[in-house]
């Protein structure tokens, strides 16, 4: 019997994704699947929040500072070539007008080569 490379890779890609979730690794931060915190003054814009936003877009690898009133949290997007979406308060819990905003992701020129 031959063992295919592909057949093993496949297999330890399997274990790997069953042991993640029962090790916590998968949930004990998904707010690093959509980036990290930043410092404010590495952010290209500042996006002012309001009771009336209900979305901002932002590009992959950007970093964006978002203000509520006298407070300012700032947020450095991952490089994500498909584009996703993320509800602001997962990012920054404490911020107020956050929660409801959704922040759809979209795919930079940068990492797609466009």
């Amino acid at each position: 019997m031959t063992i295919k490379p592909a057949s093993i890779l496949c297999s330890a890609l399997l274990c790997l994704a069953a042991a993640a979730p029962a090790s916590g690794i998968a949930h004990s931060n998904p707010s690093a699947l959509f980036g990290s915190a930043a410092q404010t003054n590495a952010a290209t814009r500042t996006v002012v929040l309001t009771a009336e936003t209900r979305s901002v877009l932002v590009e992959s690898g950007e970093t964006v500072s978002f203000r509520a009133g006298d407070r300012t949290e700032s947020w450095t997007f991952l490089e994500a070539i498909g584009g996703r979406s993320v509800d602001l308060s997962l990012l920054f819990p404490n911020l107020e007008y956050a929660k409801g905003v959704r922040v759809f992701i979209q795919p930079s020129n940068l990492f797609t080569g466009g």
